[in-house]
């Protein structure tokens, strides 16, 4: 039915303004939350204090960073990675003054209706203006895919863009790398602890035969350039007789000596950094368990 509803928006478009977002007030009488949430004391002031939204929207840009026509094109993006990695993905921008952008990134995605499937798989990023800080919250299925470390390195990949102001460019660079690194998680059970993300994309093997074929290229013409000589076997024979002294010559045997380095993921991210397909979490005010990472700007 969700797919049916955002091909209808998405067919819609050109007629459909993005230009506000539409919020429906929450009460003590009616909190408008999912029935899978029990409200509870410790609670209730999150859910009354985060925004009651459609759903279907996706698009909430409430500090208007973003222009009607980028809207549109973010929607777009959204609706693309939702119909291809069955997917939910929510995009929030605020301009207001919370205590926590994890939690209000986890509490906006929880008491609406979000999420793909019955363990409301979904992803929301938020942007948030008055700490200047951007973050990833993941939920159901996304959590494996997007672990701590690799919502952490996410920010930090586009995080200049928006000290740069360049807020549509970043956001969509994100919905990029979040279907970019979908199939890294989806289709690598490799430990990516192991490397470095600066690296890769390097193609070792090719790396390998070029050196080798450059290696054995050096040596032919270093045979051909010293074919003709004859190798010193004595003492005597490094003895240069026009001279006025004898040439002292040491000769050096080096070993091949190779030295395994830890890679530092330490790169800036306020909660770390690196790329990493493993572990993390925490749970929300609502009960929901999440995984999540951001970056200041």
């Amino acid at each position: 039915m969700k797919k049916i509803v955002l091909s209808l928006i998405i067919f819609l478009l050109p007629i459909v303004s993005f230009a506000s977002t539409n919020t429906y007030p929450r009460t003590e009488d009616d909190l408008r939350i999912n029935s899978w949430i029990t409200v509870t004391e410790d609670n209730k002031d999150n859910i009354l204090n985060t925004p009651s939204v459609n759903e279907e929207e996706k698009i909430y840009d409430f500090a208007d960073l973003y222009t009607d026509e980028e809207e549109k094109n973010l929607y777009s993006a959204v609706y693309d990675f939702y119909q291809r990695r069955n997917l939910d993905l929510v995009i929030v921008t605020i301009n207001d003054n919370f205590e926590s952008t994890q939690e209000y990134a986890d509490d906006f995605f929880d008491y609406n209706n979000f999420g793909y499937g019955p363990d409301r798989d979904g992803v929301l990023f938020l942007v948030d203006m008055e700490n200047r800080y951007i973050y990833i919250s993941a939920t159901g299925g996304a959590k494996s895919l997007y672990p701590d470390k690799e919502c952490d390195m996410l920010t930090e990949e586009v995080y200049t863009y928006f000290s740069d102001q360049k807020y549509y460019d970043g956001t969509y660079q994100m919905t990029k790398k979040l279907d970019t690194y979908y199939e890294i998680s989806y289709n690598d059970d490799s430990d990516y602890d192991e490397y470095s993300y600066n690296t890769a994309d390097v193609n070792y093997l090719y790396v390998l035969i070029f050196s080798s074929i450059s290696t054995i290229i050096g040596i032919i013409i270093l045979i051909k350039r010293n074919d003709l000589v004859k190798v010193a076997t004595t003492s005597e024979e490094y003895y240069d007789k026009n001279s006025k002294g004898v040439q002292k010559i040491k000769d050096i045997v080096t070993g091949h000596h190779v030295t395994k380095h830890a890679i530092d993921h330490n790169t800036g991210s306020s909660h770390g950094g690196g790329f990493s397909g493993g572990g993390g979490g925490h749970i929300s005010s609502s009960g929901s368990s999440h995984t999540g990472g951001g970056h200041k700007f």
